[in-house]
């Protein structure tokens, strides 16, 4: 998964990643491994971050499910279905 959106949002909005780690009360590094796709968001920092960066929640997809390529794909449906069913089961 890219997050190139993502990355770009959170320079323009806070500066740096490291900010962004900060708010999230995480270590710049898994905050990187997550932009790099190597460990999966969890949907209360998928929220904080929504938050933190005023990004509107109908545009979740463009920031964190965007697909790539095929391979990505699979994995965006799958991510965004459960993104879905959990958002439902707050409400």
């Amino acid at each position: 998964m890219k997050y190139a959106k993502l990355r770009g949002a959170i320079r323009e909005r806070l500066g740096s990643e490291g900010v962004l780690a900060v708010k999230l009360g995480m270590n710049p590094v898994t905050l990187s491994k997550k932009l790099n796709g190597k460990t999966d968001w969890k949907k209360n920092e998928i929220e904080k971050t929504l938050e933190y960066l005023v990004i509107p929640r109908s545009e979740v997809y463009d920031y964190f499910f965007a697909i790539t390529n095929e391979v990505d794909s699979y994995d965006f449906f799958n991510r965004a279905q459960e993104f879905i069913d959990e958002t439902r089961n707050k409400q």
